[in-house]
């Protein structure tokens, strides 16, 4: 199966606005030199939209050497102090190394890559603080976004940061040899590190520490699921408050030790020439980086449509000390307060298409024993009863039209059996959960056909702010304006409800359960949205369709099917 762009723009990567720095379009009216205690930046300022941007700055010690696979250290003290270094360009500093790459790409990233970006209001005083933290299946991904249109969206009333984080194998690498001499979860940590920096100096922009929302998109936001349950919920409210998640893509944190997480480690080991060492650890310390991000990159794709390799998982004493829905469910947690968002059809992306042959799972998902084939390959620690009982919850359900917003999409009951079950265990379920755990929590789904993964990067992408919508979206500037509402109203008080969407929209519990289901009425539906091969309908036109809807109810019964896949445990952690 061929893969699109646009999926790579969800679990798969998506740099928002890598190539796109509106932060120069003017030359700068002043300096902006900001000292920190161990280095200093000069930004620039764009006098057509009053946005001042300090691209590049560096929140820890290059991870290289004998720093490759630990913990993020205190960024070096500069040499220098007195010289100034320049921040008005994303030129300035490098992606993090980059895998899952079904193309080749001239600029693979590098190693010393722990930088973030800083973009204020002119003038700005102890604003709202929102942290971005991109997706990309902590594969890929980068976090060079210009966010001033966005800031302009919000009527210059926060300040944004967009943080960089070790990726795939320079940054998840788990194995007991990794926690023995290394460090697991590292790229967690160095996202960590980088709102901990936000702290200590964010006030030097025009930021006010003690009102940070953070927020992501794929793996963005489901790093933002892991840093709620993190240490024991020990964080509380020290590093943020307000959390904005879309399409977070929970990927099963399994345990270090068990086979889903050691069989890439082996692997690796084994392509990068390590397998004869002794220290097979050192040796992947030590080798070249080409040679360790080719084999990543290998890797990755090899396992796209099972487990995917090099994620976060649960350490036990590091950072995740247990399964995340296990700490959800028992608590405590960190932050307070959550937007949380969904596609009406996130699991179709990375569920194969019966009719296009596909290596990696060559079964077509068009009989009952392909999809039970299908379901024990996705969950290696599922016994074949337990898939079936897992297929049972579904599979009562006779009908496509039971399923799906539109059922148009999946080739065979047995396909959209399984994009349901591939949508529920990695995203709609975790985001369930999370949102009934926090103190206050608002729930909403994109629903606009065919409302894919990462759909909704069509309104708040910022290079798609002022129209440019991804390919084969067709978003009217009222919908948009609508939705980017509730966004930029939850990052200044903590409170989504905007009068342009919906002024009075009820939490999230679980007496009502009720998101809101953002679409259109009208529109015309059209077979013209290719991916992979297959041509999707779309929706053309239409006016605003706002309404509320009951998610444990949502085809055919969500909320129990959820709590069956909660039940599992660390045979399916989540």
């Amino acid at each position: 199966m061929k893969l699109s762009a646009f999926i790579l723009c969800g679990l798969q990567s998506c740099p928002l606005a890598a190539g796109s720095n509106n932060a120069e379009a003017q030359p700068p009216t002043d300096e902006l030199i900001v000292h920190l205690d161990y280095a200093s930046y000069r930004g620039s300022h764009n006098g057509s939209s009053a946005i001042n941007s300090w691209l590049g700055i560096q929140y820890a010690s290059p991870p290289i050497g004998p720093l490759r696979f630990q913990a993020p250290q205190e960024p070096k003290l500069q040499s220098n102090l007195k010289e100034v270094i320049s921040a008005t360009s994303f030129e300035n500093f490098a992606q993090c190394p980059q895998a899952g790459l079904l193309e080749p790409q001239a600029d693979v990233g590098a190693e010393d890559c722990l930088y973030l970006s800083v973009q204020s209001p002119a003038n700005a005083s102890s604003l709202p603080v929102f942290v971005w933290i991109h997706g990309g299946g902590f594969q890929n991904g980068n976090g060079k976004i210009d966010f001033a249109p966005f800031i302009e969206q919000g009527q210059s009333s926060f300040v944004v940061v967009s943080i960089q984080y070790r990726l795939n194998t320079f940054g998840f690498l788990a194995s007991p040899d990794v926690r023995q001499y290394g460090t697991l979860n590292a790229g967690l940590l160095d996202q960590k590190k980088a709102l901990e920096w936000v702290q200590k100096y964010i006030h030097l922009f025009g930021g006010n520490a003690r009102r940070v929302t953070i927020g992501g998109e794929s793996a963005g936001a489901a790093s933002i699921y892991y840093h709620t349950t993190a240490l024991g919920g020990t964080l509380g409210n020290s590093l943020w408050t307000g959390s904005i998640l879309s399409s977070a893509a929970v990927v099963k944190p399994y345990h270090f030790t068990t086979a889903p997480v050691v069989r890439p480690y082996y692997r690796l080991v084994n392509a990068v020439g390590c397998l004869s060492s002794q220290q097979a650890f050192n040796c992947l310390v030590d080798a070249p980086f080409e040679t360790l991000q080719n084999a990543s990159n290998l890797i990755s794709i090899s396992e796209i449509y099972s487990v995917p390799p090099f994620n976060p998982v649960v350490d036990d004493d590091t950072y995740l000390l247990t399964s995340p829905s296990d700490q959800l469910q028992r608590g405590p947690i960190n932050g307070a307060f959550a937007l949380v968002g969904n596609q009406a059809n996130e699991g179709f992306d990375f569920v194969p298409i019966p009719s296009i042959k596909n290596p990696l799972f060559p079964l077509p998902l068009n009989t009952s024993s392909n999809l039970q084939a299908y379901v024990e390959y996705l969950f290696p620690l599922l016994s074949p009863g337990l898939a079936q009982q897992a297929i049972s919850h579904y599979s009562n359900l006779k009908s496509l039209k039971d399923f799906s917003f539109d059922d148009n999409l999946a080739e065979s009951l047995p396909h959209e059996i399984a994009i349901n079950i591939l949508g529920e265990t990695t995203f709609y379920c975790p985001s369930e959960w999370l949102s009934l755990s926090l103190q206050k929590a608002w729930r909403y789904q994109f629903a606009i056909p065919p409302a894919l993964h990462a759909s909704d990067l069509a309104i708040y992408e910022p290079t798609n702010i002022t129209g440019n919508g991804n390919p084969g979206q067709n978003i009217s500037n009222s919908f948009r304006s609508a939705f980017l509402a509730t966004w930029t109203s939850f990052i200044n008080t903590w409170d989504p409800s905007s009068s342009d969407a919906i002024r009075d929209w009820p939490l999230f519990t679980a007496e009502s359960p009720l998101m809101l289901n953002f679409n259109t009425t009208g529109a015309t539906v059209e077979a013209t949205y290719e991916l992979g091969g297959a041509k999707l309908p779309q929706a053309v036109g239409g006016t605003n369709n706002f309404s509320l809807v009951n998610e444990f109810e949502w085809q055919g019964g969500r909320g129990s099917r959820c709590d069956f896949w909660r039940g599992l445990g660390r045979l399916l952690p989540t």
